[in-house]
């Protein structure tokens, strides 16, 4: 594959780069192909390591916590110390995979089997060299939804920050799962008033996976087209039969979509309210907004109308008109309004990441936007700068 002839360049050199570009919201993009890199594919960022290693010592939580996390299928979920229960009692079959991962395909069952497999070689190496180890494997910290993390913060509303880790429980907990509960105690309700298409959904079965995106991409514009888009695809990509038929699927698909988007409002309350209040703000302004986010970090946001443009020209003996849309000075209160929201919660996020690595003091740091990696033995650092 084109990804694995770009790696055998790099193999043997000692240390790669990956210079990056930041937009003008301050998130950060490394440069070189999306093919390979630090925010690229499962198998692209289990190919990464750090060209500096470090002793590990007694610091191994992050590791086995990094591995448990690689594997997901809920174990992702729990507890730290139970994700590190898991570990233990999985330790015969990660040394097999480690030993020869072609014949023992257990890493292959994994949410992320590429992360997962290079934890096994890590985890393998660990328990045959001890605390003298030196590991050079990036574990992982990532936020639960940083977008509503961020505007349940500016909210000051505790409900939506304990639903998205912002403040702490003895276990994670899920906001998409919330919200995928609240959509199935609605469906129970219209099944009992015999609504049209209610019986099957809950009978088919929801589950996180499908009100995951929507909620996800909720505080970064999320519209009730795009929630319906969502929700559709994700009914396409399943694999069970489907309870409608070719004509009811359209409408079936937006009641569902019509169910989410009420259960998000329900969840994200205060949330909802600030992401109003930006819209509304803007929408009343005739100008560009600037705003500095925290560290300093200026961002100016003008989005202007477009009008149509048409070229008639001759090409080949033939005429020929060229249509194209062209910027101009006036600002279009709705492209304002849709994109501030996001503009602003991604600066913030942005920001985040730029003063976490500003505070850690840590050499070696892989950044995908929330979520922040590091050497296991140094992810105690980095958890307290984040």
């Amino acid at each position: 594959s084109r990804l694995f002839s770009l790696v055998e360049k790099f193999v043997d050199d000692d240390c790669i780069y990956f210079p990056h570009s930041c937009d003008f919201r301050g998130r950060i993009y490394p440069i070189p192909s999306p093919l390979f890199g630090p925010q690229g594919s499962d198998i692209s960022r289990g190919l990464l390591q750090f060209s500096r290693s470090k002793e590990i010592g007694q610091e191994t939580k992050w590791l086995n916590i990094h591995c448990a996390n690689s594997w997901g299928k809920g174990e992702d979920k729990k507890s730290f110390a139970q994700r590190i229960q898991w570990v233990a009692e999985n330790t015969h079959q990660i040394r097999r995979v480690a030993q020869d991962p072609k014949s023992n395909l257990f890493w292959t069952e994994a949410d992320d089997p590429w992360q997962f497999l290079a934890s096994c070689f890590e985890l393998a190496g660990l328990h045959r060299t001890g605390s003298k180890f030196q590991t050079s494997l990036p574990c992982g910290m990532d936020a639960t939804n940083s977008g509503i993390q961020i505007l349940s913060l500016l909210a000051r509303d505790p409900e939506c920050a304990a639903a998205s880790n912002v403040t702490p429980s003895p276990t994670p907990r899920d906001i998409y799962m919330d919200v995928c509960s609240l959509v199935v105690e609605r469906l129970r309700n219209d099944v009992s008033k015999g609504k049209t298409y209610s019986y099957h959904w809950l009978h088919y079965g929801i589950d996180r996976t499908t009100t995951k995106r929507s909620v996800m991409t909720f505080a970064y514009g999320l519209t009730k087209y795009s929630n319906r888009q969502f929700i559709l695809e994700w009914f396409e990509n399943q694999h069970a039969p489907s309870p409608f038929t070719k004509n009811e699927t359209p409408k079936a698909t937006a009641y569902l979509a019509d169910l989410v988007w009420e259960a998000m409002l329900s969840v994200v309350v205060a949330p909802s309210g600030v992401m109003d209040w930006m819209q509304e703000l803007i929408r009343s302004q005739d100008t560009g907004i600037e705003w500095r986010t925290p560290i300093g970090f200026p961002v100016f946001q003008e989005q202007t109308k477009r009008e149509l443009r048409q070229i008639k020209t001759h090409f080949m003996g033939n005429m020929s008109y060229v249509a194209f849309n062209e910027d101009t000075n006036d600002i279009c209160p709705r492209s304002m309004s849709n994109s501030v929201v996001p503009n602003f919660v991604h600066s913030l996020d942005a920001c985040a990441m730029m003063m976490t690595v500003n505070t850690c003091g840590l050499k070696d740091v892989m950044m995908i936007h929330d979520c922040f990696s590091t050497h296991s033995s140094s992810c105690e650092a980095l958890g307290k700068a984040v």
